[in-house]
């Protein structure tokens, strides 16, 4: 006989959770800007979030282990679960990069 798994409800504490971190960076921030002038000008500008990488980070690990509930996600939303993957997964990327400096302007 093979065995039934019940359905894991959608969304679950994990998602909430990595929507929590995924937007936890736009109100925390622990980093560094670092800027050099010569002449009066700006020659170098140097920012990092601390705060917005590991929340990132942490996030996007998170939604990672929601992969193995796919099989056990109800049919009708299984399709909301996959979408909701891939933007907070976005989300999280999107969070470690900014707090690498990428998005930053003088």
């Amino acid at each position: 006989m093979s065995e039934v798994r019940p359905y894991i409800e959608f969304p679950d504490k994990r998602e909430w959770l990595a929507l929590a971190l995924g937007l936890a960076p736009f109100i925390v921030n622990f980093g560094s800007t670092t800027t050099m002038t010569s002449n009066g000008q700006v020659t170098s500008f140097n920012s990092m979030d601390y705060a917005d990488i590991v929340l990132g980070a942490l996030c996007v690990i998170l939604m990672l282990t929601t992969i193995r509930f796919w099989p056990q996600t109800r049919p009708e939303a299984a399709m909301k679960r996959k979408i909701v993957f891939v933007v907070l997964i976005g989300l999280g990327v999107f969070q470690v990069v900014s707090g690498l400096g990428v998005f930053t302007r003088v």
